[in-house]
């Protein structure tokens, strides 16, 4: 996400989230499956949390105590040094941190331990919004996107004891979000969604997403002090796969919006100001040919989306984009080509939210993923099972966040789906609602010249 929403990340066993008041800590939340079936719970405390402060000398105690988490991202698959003391299979990975003075923190979670802080460094950059993490040849890189656009690509050792810079650059132009995608075998590219300089007789920015060619900005970087200009560096899309503005005429930058987010194993999304959401994805195995995934992996929302995130559901991986008011649209996600032309259609769901005075009037963040639910046992939701529990997580002012799961995101077949409905149904009282009206219904009714009614009715005072 960008430093206008407060980062939240579904991860694994947990909720990682920095909201509230607290931005110098991390804080775990942890999903018990016995809420399934529970009344709404009004207050959950974080399982951990791990705090973080800047690594500068020159920053005060009150600063320190003040460090906002800008950025956060995870990684896996990160193979531990051995010098580590850790047991590997207790080891849930690594959670990447990067604070608005340019501090980078890494965290590593674990299965029931407290997580620890494993390595610290400041990359002397300000106003840091988005942070990307992948894993090469058994090192952990990093890249830093600040609001300027300079974006600052560094190594760890996997020892964690020194990091190394492999190159910076600038667009030198407003940068709001950064992702690394694999492109094979200790090969990554890195996709930045940035806004582009005002045309002619236009006011407002518009925002792109392009992608970086790091070999040939490795090759040309030399010395530290060198900002290489990224343009030169960028890559064009596939003829026929660009991205299609839902308007030619500039959008400026909504609130949360320009988003970009990991899908699949060689597969992003980007989410605009425009309120164009799209999959992207690489071609033939190429390292350089990329763009709109075919088959209708682009739309256009009401309104731009706040925040995204993947959802592994019985029907396949979709994408789930988040509206400012908590509507969510579910976009289809479909890695198979030969699997032919995927549904147009875009399941909609609406804020959940009861409309008291205390629920939220606009969210801060979203973030949405599968999470395993502690319980001893799995427990069913519709076609879902705790073990895998897609949910949405919305936040609000003050850093208030709320927690939501949905039977009819299984969608496997229309007997689920009716089973859900019904469960739901009898126990929040609209089936008992019903049958009362149909007891106190005239004869003369219109909707009783309808037998399947009439026979409802009949069937309700019967049971008197």
């Amino acid at each position: 996400g960008t430093s206008i929403c407060p980062p939240m990340v579904v991860f694994q066993r947990y909720i990682a989230s920095v909201s509230g008041d607290d931005h110098g800590y991390l804080k775990l939340y942890e999903l018990q499956a016995d809420w399934i079936s529970q009344a709404p719970l009004t207050q959950v405390l974080p399982k951990y949390k791990c705090q973080v402060t800047t690594t500068t000398s020159t920053t005060t105690q009150q600063q320190q105590d003040t460090t906002r988490i800008a950025a956060m991202t995870t990684v896996d698959h990160i193979t531990p040094s051995s010098s580590s003391t850790q047991a590997a299979e207790d080891r849930l990975d690594y959670i990447i941190l990067a604070t608005c003075e340019g501090d980078v923190h890494i965290v590593q979670v674990f299965d029931e331990k407290e997580p620890r802080l494993v390595h610290s460094f400041n990359t002397q950059l300000l106003n840091v919004v988005s942070v990307a993490c992948w894993m090469e040849t058994n090192r952990i890189h990093i890249a830093i996107g600040t609001k300027s656009g300079i974006i600052d690509e560094w190594k760890i050792s996997p020892d964690w004891q020194y990091e190394m810079r492999v190159w910076k650059g600038s667009f030198h132009t407003p940068l709001h979000s950064l992702v690394a995608v694999p492109m094979g075998k200790n090969t990554h590219r890195l996709s930045a969604c940035i806004s582009q300089r005002p045309r002619m007789g236009l006011a407002l920015q518009s925002s792109t997403v392009e992608v970086l060619n790091r070999s040939k900005i490795r090759a040309d970087w030399k010395e530290d002090d060198v900002l290489l200009s990224l343009t030169d560096y960028c890559q064009w899309p596939e003829a026929g796969r660009e991205w299609q503005r839902a308007a030619d005429t500039g959008e400026g930058v909504a609130f949360g919006s320009n988003l970009l987010c990991r899908v699949g194993e060689s597969s992003w999304a980007a989410a605009l100001a425009d309120g164009s959401v799209g999959v992207l994805a690489s071609f033939h195995g190429s390292s350089s040919s990329w763009g709109v995934m075919p088959y209708a992996r682009q739309a256009t929302l009401s309104y731009p989306a706040i925040g995204m995130g993947v959802l592994d559901l019985p029907n396949g991986p979709h994408l789930a984009c988040c509206l400012r008011g908590g509507t969510i649209y579910c976009l289809s996600i479909d890695y198979n080509e030969d699997d032919g032309e995927a549904s147009s259609s875009i399941p909609v769901f609406l804020p959940p939210f009861e409309g008291e005075e205390d629920d939220f009037e606009f969210l801060h963040g979203f973030a949405a993923g599968n999470i395993i639910m502690k319980g001893t046992g799995g427990v069913s939701y519709g076609a879902l099972r705790t073990e895998n529990m897609p949910i949405v997580v919305y936040s609000g002012e003050g850093g208030i966040m709320e927690v939501f799961a949905c039977g009819l995101l299984s969608s496997v077949n229309p007997d689920i789906e009716k089973q859900v409905v019904m469960w739901q149904m009898l126990e929040n009282g609209t089936v008992q609602m019903l049958v009362e009206k149909l007891r106190e219904m005239d004869d003369g009714a219109k909707l009783l010249e309808d037998i399947l009614w009439s026979k409802a009715r009949e069937e309700c005072r019967g049971k008197d």
